[in-house]
């Protein structure tokens, strides 16, 4: 796969899950606030070296929440030089405590590619 499909790919499920993530707070009311918004970031490389081009995508996003809880995704992908590819998949879990400590699990999956290695 090139690093444009790869980089467009990624870009589509970061829509996906954002839109998704939208949908799932259209129906909360006063009594149920929205504390923490879905982000991304998007970024890129180049040199005039083939070998210095690197793409980045990023979506963080709150899946379920509540004004003492959140339940987060947190997908990132990159392209490196020579058609190496990688991608990150992780969900957290964050519960506030009444003393200002914030507890919280966070765990993810890895997969990286490298052609030619």
């Amino acid at each position: 796969m090139s690093a444009v499909r790869f980089c467009a790919a990624l870009a589509a499920s970061c829509a996906c899950m954002a839109s998704l993530t939208v949908s799932a707070h259209a129906g909360e009311t006063a009594n149920s606030p929205v504390k923490w918004q879905a982000w991304s970031e998007l970024g890129a490389y180049a040199a005039n070296r083939e070998e210095s081009r690197r793409g980045e995508a990023t979506l963080w996003a709150p899946l379920l929440q509540s004004s003492t809880t959140l339940f987060f995704a947190d997908i990132r992908g990159k392209v490196f030089e020579e058609e190496q590819h990688e991608g990150n998949l992780a969900l957290g879990y964050r519960q506030m405590l009444m003393n200002g400590w914030n507890l919280g699990v966070w765990g993810g999956v890895d997969r990286r590619r490298e052609v030619g290695l």
